[in-house]
């Protein structure tokens, strides 16, 4: 198997007794695909029906350069834990929503907590790796001689069209497709049509897209492609979802919008 230069993993676990509501990495996929439009080699490794040998044994036989590790307080046990196996392998980085709004937890398990969106930052890593000059890429907290190291914060526009699709190569999808008819009979996958929320309610993790989002047309085009993937692959008669109302009553109500069948 030859070198692949980045591989991202998902410490997702699917529980062993019950059901739990468990979902492939949208955030994850947007990451791999952008590093593919760079130039990059990527592998994105679910973790979900894994066991913790397999990921490891794929993490050596890939030979990655960074090893990236998406996190949420429900994944926080698992993704460290995972991180303390890896750190000697490769240049190790963390990011989503639990990394985001709180990076000092991070800096002494990952070599780098990327902090907001990540499209841009990971890809912004990888040419920097040469040079290790991370104080240039926004977005980042390390620690560096023992102090913390906070670089500027990203800058985002509202236009989310020059964005790649999701790369949903990598997903597992048979898996999740039998998971979720075993235990609810309908199969879904997540599907988003905006991002960012003009809220700023104190509960919620909103670090990671925290700013209000315009959509252009060109984007509803774009999530139309991606939902026909979903149909065609899932058997779905339609799918929809949106990271928030964000106060526009002509969006779809999600109660009246058939799941995938």
């Amino acid at each position: 198997m030859s070198k692949t230069d980045v591989v991202l993993v998902y410490p997702q676990r699917a529980p062993l007794h019950g059901r739990h509501w468990i979902m492939p990495s949208l955030g994850l996929m947007y990451l791999s695909a952008s590093l593919r439009q760079a130039g990059y080699s990527v592998r994105h490794i679910d973790h979900t029906f894994l066991e913790r040998r397999e990921v490891l044994q794929q993490i050596d036989e890939l030979k990655p350069s960074v090893i990236g590790i998406y996190c949420m307080i429900t994944m926080q046990d698992e993704a460290l834990s995972l991180a303390a196996q890896v750190r000697d392998k490769a240049l190790t980085v963390v990011g989503g929503p639990y990394p985001s709004g709180e990076p000092e937890t991070f800096v002494d398990d990952f070599d780098l907590v990327a902090v907001g969106e990540g499209e841009e930052t990971i890809v912004q890593i990888m040419r920097h790796l040469g040079d290790r000059s991370f104080d240039d890429i926004p977005g980042l907290v390390f620690r560096r001689d023992g102090h913390v190291v906070k670089t500027e914060g990203l800058h985002r526009s509202k236009d989310m069209s020059h964005l790649p699709l999701p790369y949903r190569g990598d997903i597992p999808n048979d898996d999740y497709i039998a998971y979720w008819r075993k235990h609810w009979k309908d199969a879904t996958t997540p599907l988003m049509s905006t991002r960012g929320c003009p809220f700023r309610c104190d509960f919620c993790h909103k670090s990671v897209t925290c700013s209000a989002r315009g959509l252009s047309n060109r984007w509803w085009r774009r999530c139309a492609r991606s939902r026909r993937w979903a149909m065609t692959t899932f058997g779905c008669r339609m799918t929809f979802s949106r990271s928030t109302t964000g106060g526009r009553s002509s969006w779809p109500e999600p109660s009246k919008t058939p799941t995938c069948r």
